[in-house]
């Protein structure tokens, strides 16, 4: 799903000469997830990244197996994020120092809801960033393990 996005993201971000990078082995586990809800979460993270990120620079995801999660990062050259910023990241309505590049709009709530969908579906998400050095937002969700029981045992 994160290739489609990036795929997908690449047209929009050529408009500002950004190129749009992915790392992923072949060997990712499959995760219990809600489709639309991850959709959702990897749609916001794209977006930002193209927002905020300066024409020519670069975005990268990578998805990796860590433990019993698999790990989706979204990560960036933009302007990166204060500790300011960074405390209020996935609150409802909240307006950020750094601005969009090109003038996109923002409404404050694509990480707060962002987050309320990773942790319905029994997931995590963070971010961490260093001013002027970009921001890697990170995402995690359990892997898949079937039930220990067969069908219709208790």
């Amino acid at each position: 799903m994160a290739q489609r996005f990036r795929i997908f993201y690449q047209r929009i971000a050529d408009h500002k000469q950004i190129r749009c990078l992915s790392e992923a082995p072949g060997d990712i586990p499959p995760v219990w997830t809600d489709r639309v809800a991850t959709a959702a979460v990897l749609d916001n993270l794209f977006s930002n990244a193209v927002k905020y990120s300066s024409p020519g620079k670069r975005i990268w995801v990578e998805v990796l197996a860590q433990q019993d999660w698999v790990v989706c990062r979204v990560r960036d050259e933009g302007p990166g994020l204060s500790q300011e910023d960074q405390a209020k990241l996935f609150q409802h309505g909240t307006t950020l120092t750094p601005k969009p590049t090109d003038g996109e709009p923002s409404a404050g709530y694509g990480l707060a809801v962002a987050k309320d969908l990773i942790e319905k579906v029994g997931g995590e998400i963070w971010c961490e960033s260093v001013v002027g050095q970009g921001a890697c937002f990170s995402f995690r969700l359990p892997h898949y393990q079937e039930s220990v029981h067969g069908a219709g045992q208790a």
